[in-house]
């Protein structure tokens, strides 16, 4: 069971989101035909990295900062982050209720913008929906520590506050696997959009 998972979550989710991160890290500076400017964009890495403001704010942004207000005897997710170590770098995949999705990587690159197509927003808003299946699996807390080497871990930002789980990749439970490709379709979106602007 436990080698299933790592092969699930490597196969599916390296051809989803390594390979599409690849792709656009590749091309980043690859010249583009004239045409109007897209909605979404990649932040390329800059001398004075802001991995760690973007990271804070995904975290702390509020239902009200995004426009939410909840029926207070339920809980209700408005967003989902979802990060692991890709050996070299640290991927932090942000999706909101609003439809906007980010990536931002720790060696200072980001992807902004999401909301702004309508692949991406549809991937952004599957993920949460289905994020509302997962508080009661996940523990509350107050602390937002990077991933562990080998770990994939989410948060769930909800109006009962932050919760969050972490699995080791090599012992993957099946229902967390089946979350994170909701996650790597988000970047997948990603990829495809990006390829859509070349």
């Amino acid at each position: 069971m436990a080698w299933d998972n790592v092969y699930i979550f490597y196969i599916i989710g390296g051809i989803l989101s390594i390979v599409s991160i690849y792709y656009l890290v590749k091309h980043r500076n690859d010249p583009a035909p004239p045409k109007p400017a897209p909605q979404n964009k990649e932040v390329p890495p800059v001398k004075e990295n802001h991995y760690p403001e973007l990271r804070e704010r995904a975290l702390t942004i509020t239902a009200d900062q995004l426009g939410f207000q909840f029926d207070e005897n339920n809980i209700h997710v408005y967003g989902v982050v979802m990060e692991y170590d890709m050996d070299k770098a640290i991927l932090t995949l942000v999706a909101y209720q609003t439809g906007d999705a980010s990536m931002y990587i720790s060696n200072g690159g980001a992807f902004i913008g999401g909301i702004g197509q309508d692949n991406i927003k549809a991937a952004a808003l599957s993920f949460v929906l289905e994020a509302q299946n997962y508080p009661t699996k996940a523990i509350l807390t107050t602390e937002t520590p990077l991933p562990p080497k080998d770990c994939v871990q989410f948060y769930l930002l909800t109006n009962k506050g932050i919760y969050f789980h972490r699995e080791t990749i090599a012992s993957m439970n099946p229902d967390w696997v089946n979350f994170g490709i909701y996650g790597h379709k988000v970047i997948s979106q990603y990829r495809i959009s990006t390829e859509k602007q070349k």
